[in-house]
């Protein structure tokens, strides 16, 4: 099963996205899960989809 990073250790933002993504063959993985717990990003962006694509690609990058 391909696994799929989310960028939050937010647990009420984990639940609601495993609600979403529920049907998809995928396993939802968090930062903590796989020792990024620590790895912040700031977010410093003018709107929201800034901020989420700035930790999307950071996250990227550190994961791997």
């Amino acid at each position: 099963m391909d696994k799929l990073l989310i960028a939050t250790g937010n647990p009420g933002k984990v639940v609601e996205l495993h609600d979403l993504l529920q049907n998809l063959p995928i396993q939802l993985v968090t930062p903590a899960e796989i020792g990024l717990g620590d790895f912040d990003v700031v977010e410093d962006g003018d709107t929201y989809a800034e901020n989420a694509a700035k930790k999307a690609r950071a996250y990227c990058q550190v994961s791997g």
